[in-house]
């Protein structure tokens, strides 16, 4: 990773001299972030990805800020952005668009850490997110788009650990084009709301970071996907109780769900399929062997993984109610 442009951060962002270089923090995937200290406090900064210097992305990502701003001013627990002098949220400098927010301190989570206390506070901050009432008018099939499954079999000439994994994707399909007609009245919503975005701080509240992947969502498809994903959907260790906290403290905040059937976790698998082509490209067109080493690693975890989901779902469900 380049050193941080210390000086032009601080300069676009109005923070003061800085009192550091800048120190990367572990974790990203397809940013890069620091840890500044400068006149004006502390600060991450946040290098993104080049894409988003292009022009519908760029629209599509500021749309994002506006749900940051009203969590913030609500009293979410999230960390604070900083707004350049000229009022953007998101400066295109030297080395590419940058963020900038205030330091929050505190202890990443990992998955076994997230037991009922905390499922509780997440329900609630997912319904007052939702609460926010920032529609978006994104047609069903818009929210949920489909794909040829028989492309894997195409990727999996490129990356073996994709081989055979093409029966698993036509299932997949099928229950995304099933779930479109469960999709309501969709709102932005923060799109990840999962372990590796989370901080607890010596309080105990639980901060949740990195808004970046903002997207209009169906609520009941969010609360699904968020509290499967926290209960243990994804790894070897079914946590019931965190789900149906996560879900009771979700509807006691005034989130809306009806009774649910498998077709509830449409949007997670669509979000699953298009993790697992992140994957793949990084898998094979990422710059560096050792992104290139991450990217195999984490797409053959996720291929082995996904047929046991998708053969799970009915019984999750049930936890939903």
């Amino acid at each position: 990773m380049p050193p941080l442009r210390a000086y032009e951060v601080c300069a676009a962002f109005g923070l003061g001299r800085p009192l550091s270089r800048g120190h990367s923090v572990s974790g990203g995937f397809t940013h890069a972030t620091w840890r500044l200290r400068a006149e004006g406090g502390v600060f991450a900064v946040k290098l993104l990805h080049h894409h988003w210097r292009e022009p519908e992305r760029r629209r599509v990502y500021e749309g994002t800020f506006e749900l940051e701003r009203q969590a913030v001013t609500a009293g979410l627990p999230a960390a604070e952005p900083v707004i350049a002098p000229g009022g953007s949220w998101l400066e295109d400098l030297s080395q590419g668009p940058v963020r900038v927010h205030r330091w929050v301190d505190g202890v990443p989570l990992r998955a076994s850490e997230v037991g009922v206390d905390e499922a509780r506070q997440l329900g609630g901050v997912l319904a007052a997110i939702h609460r926010l009432g920032i529609r978006r008018e994104v047609a069903a099939a818009a929210l949920l788009p489909l794909w040829d499954p028989a492309a894997w079999d195409e990727y999996a000439l490129e990356l073996q650990e994709l081989r055979g994994l093409r029966p698993a994707m036509e299932r997949l399909r099928d229950v995304v084009a099933a779930g479109r007609s469960l999709v309501g009245k969709p709102v932005l919503s923060h799109g990840d709301l999962n372990v590796k975005n989370l901080l607890r701080q010596p309080d105990g509240v639980l901060v949740l970071l990195d808004w970046d992947s903002a997207e209009p969502t169906d609520p009941a498809m969010d609360a699904a996907g968020a509290a499967a994903g926290l209960g243990g959907l994804q790894g070897r260790a079914p946590r019931p109780a965190v789900v149906r906290a996560f879900m009771r403290a979700y509807r006691g905040g005034g989130g809306e769900f009806d009774k649910a059937d498998y077709r509830v976790f449409a949007g997670m698998l669509n979000g699953l399929h298009g993790w697992l082509f992140a994957l793949y490209r990084r898998a094979v067109s990422a710059p560096t062997a050792a992104e290139r080493a991450q990217g195999r690693r984490l797409a053959g975890q996720l291929a082995r993984r996904l047929p046991l989901i998708i053969d799970s779902l009915d019984s999750w469900a049930r936890l939903l109610d």
